[in-house]
């Protein structure tokens, strides 16, 4: 006789025959995801497998499922043996959204001797749901992300109810197609958008009316984007005594909320001199100062936020004299002022040099000219 020792593999061999072969518990097929109909019947099977036969417990949340089965009726665990396997049944009648949380098996056993427990374990989701339409959600509640440019699918999963069709409407409206934009299925219940923009976000509901069924049934799916924020130029300059205006440009679904620091603080709603007014159907979309002055030189921030995300752009504002735009204009005047009085200054005293100058600086012909001029004048004296 020989003994088999190995990490998780322990037994007796005979020559030509195994007595006994110890195996880690191990568990075999469990659900990835779980969804139920409120007021329908949950049921869950675990199957798992190991030498000795694994023991299974079952976890809602935290807690030990069978603790809860005392005070809960709706409430089954049973299992059923098999050789090595064993599978585990957890059921609970007549859910509700309470009843939404993670379920966990667990499969133990011991394979020396007591001495340790070795155990496997899996966990699902259980989502409740109001009805039998499933909506192709990212996460059951959170509706879809948009990327604008990126293809959006929305579905409704109406398997439980084959023969159904679905209408779909968008923002209370009827969602009619739109070729080379957006596309309606009624095969698989689904809408395509090639190409998704901004304009695509809002609540989209897929809706079973009462033709096909006794009640009417629908459900949501809220198509959220993340924000897009035009950023500032680093920095502007504003004359005193004018308009400052600032303009936060952000889009987004849900709607995005504007804040507004300057420095580091937080502009207020009620600031005398600071007001937050609405820009393009965005609450305080704007931030304006009616007459800027040089306390207003600072860094001004605007910051848009939603569930999904936050971003934010700065700019530096800089005021400028109210004069400074006169000083240049005065400088030239100046300069032409004293070039006018250079030119005078010039010119008179030219003028009053001309008439000082004595005839000897005369030239020779103009001499020789005014001498035959006046020996003409003493003739005519003469006669």
């Amino acid at each position: 006789m020989c003994t088999v020792d190995t990490p998780y593999v322990t037994g007796y061999m005979d020559i030509g025959r195994i007595f006994r072969l110890n195996t880690p518990a191990n568990i075999l097929d469990f659900p990835e995801k779980m969804s139920v109909i409120q007021g329908r019947t949950l049921k869950l099977n675990c199957k798992a497998q190991g030498f000795p036969q694994p023991k299974i417990t079952w976890y809602i949340g935290n807690i030990v499922a069978s603790h809860l089965k005392d005070s809960d009726i709706r409430i089954t665990i049973y299992s059923l043996a098999d050789g090595g396997q064993v599978n585990s049944f957890l059921a609970i009648r007549d859910v509700s959204e309470e009843d939404s949380s993670l379920y966990t098996c667990r499969a133990e056993n011991s394979i020396d001797s007591g001495l340790s427990v070795v155990y496997d374990e899996e966990s699902v989701f259980v989502h409740v749901r109001e009805n039998m339409i499933e909506p192709n959600e990212d996460e059951p509640g959170m509706g879809k992300l948009l990327i604008p440019g990126e293809r959006l699918v929305l579905q409704c999963n109406t398997s439980e109810c084959p023969h159904c069709t679905v209408v779909w409407f968008k923002d209370d409206k009827l969602l009619e197609p739109m070729p080379g934009h957006l596309e309606i299925y009624e095969k698989n219940n689904s809408v395509l958008i090639e190409q998704s923009s901004y304009n695509d976000s809002g609540v989209y509901v897929c809706a079973i009316d009462r033709k096909q069924l006794d009640v009417a049934l629908n459900a949501t799916i809220v198509v959220q984007s993340k924000i897009k924020l035009e950023k500032f130029e680093q920095s502007s300059v504003v004359v005193q005594g004018s308009p400052l205006e600032l303009y936060c440009l952000a889009k987004g679904a849900p709607m995005p909320h504007i804040k507004w620091f300057i420095g580091d603080e937080e502009v207020d709603d009620d600031n005398e001199r600071v007001k937050l007014l609405d820009h393009e159907g965005l609450k305080k979309g704007k931030l304006m100062i009616e007459e800027a002055d040089f306390q207003d030189r600072n860094y001004y921030t605007c910051e848009a936020y939603n569930q999904i995300d936050s971003v934010n752009a700065t700019i530096f504002i800089r005021i400028k004299d109210k004069l400074a735009a006169l000083w240049p204009f005065l400088g030239i005047c100046a300069e032409v002022a004293i070039l006018c009085s250079i030119i005078f200054v010039y010119e008179r005293r030219k003028s009053m040099t001309q008439c000082d100058e004595p005839d000897t600086d005369l030239p020779t012909d103009n001499k020789h000219h005014r001498d035959q001029k006046m020996k003409g004048q003493d003739v005519r004296q003469r006669k």
